[in-house]
């Protein structure tokens, strides 16, 4: 038999009571495959140009490749709130296919978020980034390529912008 979906039984659970929501993101793991974005504007209802949350494809100096950094604005961010009074997880978080995102309290000192040591702040004080959203692996040069964050700059140099 198969697994019932993950809305079958919403009605019955309990609601996800965080003291401090926070996300970490492992940069090691994210494909640049915007499905966190795309799930965060759908379940919001986004509209076009306005990001929440937007996967940078950030062009790495040391060699021709990509660096993908899934970035959240500190202002439009919300953290899965509406999903968290129906025992949910944000969306971005079971949108991701890769489990890049990892949702949890921040107080919780047994939590998931505890089991990720070394997570940080990204360093760009110009981009205006969620607060409860750290990093694994991010890198120095970011702070360079990031700007507004989240939100559409003409110094942006990544190729991709999902709508």
């Amino acid at each position: 038999m198969s697994e019932p979906p993950p809305w079958a039984d919403v009605a019955s659970r309990a609601p996800l009571e965080p003291k401090q929501p926070g996300l970490v993101v492992d940069l090691a793991r994210c494909i640049g495959c915007h499905a966190c974005s795309v799930a965060c504007k759908t379940e919001h209802g986004i509209p076009l140009g306005e990001f929440p949350l937007r996967v940078r494809w950030l062009p790495r100096p040391d060699r021709p490749t990509f660096a993908f950094v899934p970035v959240f604005d500190a202002e439009l961010c919300d953290m899965g709130a509406n999903r968290a009074n129906f025992g949910m997880e944000p969306a971005c978080v079971t949108a991701c296919p890769t489990k890049t995102i990892t949702w949890g309290d921040r107080a919780d000192s047994a939590g998931a978020l505890s089991k990720l040591s070394g997570a940080g702040p990204l360093e760009a004080p110009e981009a205006k980034l969620h607060p409860d959203v750290t990093y694994l692996g991010a890198e120095s040069w970011f702070k360079d390529e990031l700007h507004q964050g989240p939100r559409l700059d003409p110094r942006d140099r990544d190729p991709i912008y999902e709508q």
